[in-house]
């Protein structure tokens, strides 16, 4: 029996200025189902072109029992209409959808889109294994942890099914399903051009913090699980042999959680001969001098520090559990450290009662961390966080057009206390615009520059986001 796994496009399309990486939940599941038996494919329609004719066609041939929707809030609409397509042509195909949005709302998922048969709740491995034996047997869901589905009209929902301790116990992402012949435009994370031949790693799962925008949260609870350093770097050892990447992305929520591990992590990186990592996420609380100067010894060319506000008053209102001198500790170190690019990313409006005193906290911040790359996104309320049920409770939500549902460069369709849609738009096209089109940046940056490769890249980020703010009138 087979399962087809898609990941449907995003709305915005092949946006130049965003990040774009594999999709390697979907290749988790696709291993767990291989080991136990059953056929997959992964189609990832983020990087193919997608062709209404072509995409019946290649359902025909595969013939699969289950087809699969990885689904973000933005991407729901798109993985249903793609589930619409397979019951108007394949009635019989059990269709399934899972992710951050179906997690957040199982039983309304199946409500507002009827093309979904199946939800799975939460992390996906073992209910989809489920799954598989039920249909190839031809019984329904029922009993089956971490599912909702209908029963006639009735919508029901079993209990949530336990997350898996043991990550070690998982296969290794099933990267032969991917298509790696594909170019990928722009970058897999700010600095980081996917002409490198790269891939994700996670080694763990979770964050303990729990901030209230945070739509992880709805999937994996506040408790990380950790994979052994052993089992990482296995993987790390079958990417350089079977797939001969040459630049990986530790892609956790915060890889440095536990130090001790981290460092061992990167010991062995350096051991296996990776000469280029980047670090995407983790907290300024959850670094010492020490261990990023091991990671810069260690091939590490780029870190990711979630800052969010430099206001402390909104930093904990947002659950966020840092401190200002936090962050400019753990920036002045990770300079000192050697690390190529330090990054940090903040939110305008994290809280709904932000201020325009709060927004000039975090510029003041911005000025005086000096990273080399920022991300300044707008605040989602995404259905099932804390801010969503905040924000709604405050009728600040005007629409649920969930395609809307987007961080970057969209007008948003809700507001805060003291700023409108416009607004929040305005300060963050503000933000970016006198952070990275000042003189004295660009030339850093050149000064950074060590190939033609790395200049390409430059320039052409450069260019779009030259092109972005000429179609909005900031320049």
């Amino acid at each position: 029996m087979k399962i087809v796994l898609i990941r449907p496009p995003d709305p915005r399309g092949e946006a130049s200025l965003l990040s774009h990486t594999t999709p390697i939940n979907l290749g988790y599941l696709a291993a767990y189902v291989i080991k136990n038996g059953y056929e997959a494919e992964i189609w990832d329609f983020e990087s193919e072109k997608f062709d209404k004719q072509s995409f019946i066609k290649r359902i025909k041939k595969a013939k699969p029992a289950i087809i699969g929707f990885t689904c973000l809030t933005p991407t729901i609409i798109n993985g249903h209409k793609f589930a619409k397509l397979v019951k108007e042509n394949f009635p019989y195909i059990v269709t399934v959808t899972g992710g951050h949005h179906p997690s957040a709302w199982p039983k309304r998922t199946l409500g507002d889109f009827p093309n979904f048969d199946i939800v799975v709740i939460s992390e996906g491995e073992e209910t989809l294994l489920e799954l598989c034996k039920a249909v190839e047997k031809g019984k329904k869901p029922k009993g089956i942890l971490g599912t909702a589905y209908r029963v006639n009209t009735e919508i029901k929902m079993e209990p949530r099914r336990p997350l898996i301790r043991d990550l070690d116990s998982l296969p290794f992402p099933a990267r032969e399903l991917f298509n790696l012949d594909v170019t990928r435009k722009g970058h897999i994370s700010r600095g980081m051009s996917n002409r490198l031949k790269n891939t994700e790693i996670y080694t763990s799962r979770g964050c303990p913090v729990g901030c209230i925008f945070c739509a992880n949260q709805v999937t994996m609870n506040s408790f990380t699980r950790f994979r052994s350093p052993e089992n990482v770097l296995a993987e790390v050892k079958e990417c350089m042999e079977k797939y001969h990447f040459d630049h990986f992305a530790i892609a956790d929520d915060t890889f440095t959680l536990n130090p001790k591990r981290a460092a061992e992590i990167c010991r062995g990186l350096q051991k296996l001969g990776v000469k280029s990592w980047h670090c995407e996420g983790t907290r300024v609380s959850a670094v010492s001098l020490k261990l990023l100067k091991l990671m810069a010894k260690t091939g590490c060319q780029k870190i990711v520090f979630g800052v969010e506000s430099g206001s402390p008053r909104v930093l904990k209102l947002i659950g966020k559990k840092i401190s200002v001198s936090q962050v400019k500790k753990a920036f002045k170190w990770a300079r000192q450290a050697g690390i190529k690019y330090v990054e940090g990313n903040y939110i305008i409006g994290s809280h709904p009662s932000e201020t325009r005193e709060d927004i000039e906290k975090t510029i003041d911040l911005i000025k005086k961390t000096n990273p080399d790359l920022i991300s300044a996104s707008v605040i989602v309320p995404y259905p099932g966080t804390k801010l969503y049920d905040l924000m709604k409770e405050k009728d600040y939500i005007f629409s649920e057009d969930w395609e809307k549902f987007v961080m970057f460069g969209q007008k948003p369709l809700w507001r805060t206390d003291y700023f409108g849609p416009e607004d929040l738009l305005r300060i963050q096209r503000q933000i970016l615009k006198s952070f990275y089109l000042r003189v004295g940046y660009i030339l850093h940056i050149l000064k950074k520059i060590r190939s033609f490769e790395e200049a390409k890249y430059w320039g052409e980020i450069g260019l779009n986001f030259l092109k972005w703010l000429i179609q909005k009138r900031l320049v």
